[in-house]
């Protein structure tokens, strides 16, 4: 999958374009997010490996890099209220979600 980036920074540099790179933008795999998602230390671990898998991989012609985009929303509004993905209503307990995050 990564293939299709690989591809794009290319298309992208060519072009003249300097890419920027979001690594997560409120999207991670359903087995994280079964097992609790931002909630679980676990997946800080697993986001480690994909972010360096990632950077491996394009970091020699990314130079700009996001790793989380808007992490306040993303634990508050996701595990706080519940208002987006994953839609958690957890309350207070979604401080830990940013904690991670």
């Amino acid at each position: 999958r990564i293939d299709v980036y690989d591809r794009l920074v290319d298309e992208l540099l060519a072009a003249g374009i300097d890419p920027s790179a979001t690594l997560y933008h409120w999207d991670l795999p359903q087995a994280l997010g079964d097992d609790g998602g931002w909630l679980n230390r676990e997946t800080v671990e697993r986001f480690a490996d994909y972010s360096a898998a990632v950077g491996a991989r394009l970091g020699d012609r990314v130079a700009h890099w996001v790793p989380v985009n808007s992490p306040n929303l993303a634990a508050l509004l996701g595990y706080g209220d519940g208002r987006h993905a994953p839609g958690r209503e957890l309350g207070f307990l979604g401080v830990l979600a940013a904690h991670h995050l």
